[in-house]
């Protein structure tokens, strides 16, 4: 019960002692759907955005699958909180149908960034994205998969350059 009161205290701290910091690059992101779960950002997180260190007014995104933009926060180099946002519940299945965008339960986690600096955005498909959730308390969710009301702690978010990655490989 404590560590709940906890997690309480850091989001309400999150919300209220933070500046406010305008998002900006992800705007088309879900909020307020049926279900959401929480990705905990704490400021000793091991954070890496190719050869940069994140910086304030950097976001921090999630998205599905499909492409959705599920959630994002700016960092403001505190603690941060972000709501990870279901998509709409899917339509009752029929012939030709197609599933509601954004994330379902199950549904991987995917991670972007927006590096405010340099007006360049971090994604899967350049970058080789490295992640990591804390498992230390047992309510926390340690997949890399939706899980409605879920509660993650991200411990590392890192985007290492592919290319990079494929020189290196390729040296004597």
């Amino acid at each position: 019960m404590r560590w709940l009161t906890f997690v309480t205290g850091l989001l309400a701290l999150g919300v209220v002692a933070s500046p406010a910091v305008a998002q900006s690059h992800f705007t088309d992101c879900l909020s307020k759907t049926e279900t959401n779960a929480t990705l905990l950002i704490p400021s000793d997180a091991e954070l890496q955005w190719g050869s940069e260190a994140p910086a304030p007014g950097d976001e921090i995104a999630v998205f599905s699958p499909d492409g959705q933009c599920s959630g994002v926060e700016v960092w403001t180099g505190e603690s941060i909180a972000v709501a990870v946002w279901s998509g709409a519940t899917p339509p009752t299945s029929t012939a030709g149908s197609r599933p509601a965008s954004g994330l379902q339960s199950g549904d991987s986690l995917q991670f972007r960034v927006w590096d405010a600096s340099t007006a360049r955005e971090y994604a899967p498909r350049r970058y080789q994205v490295t992640h990591r959730f804390s498992d230390t308390k047992p309510f926390y969710t340690t997949t890399d998969r939706f899980v409605p009301d879920g509660i993650y702690v991200l411990t590392m978010l890192r985007f290492d350059s592919v290319q990079a990655e494929r020189r290196d490989s390729e040296r004597p």
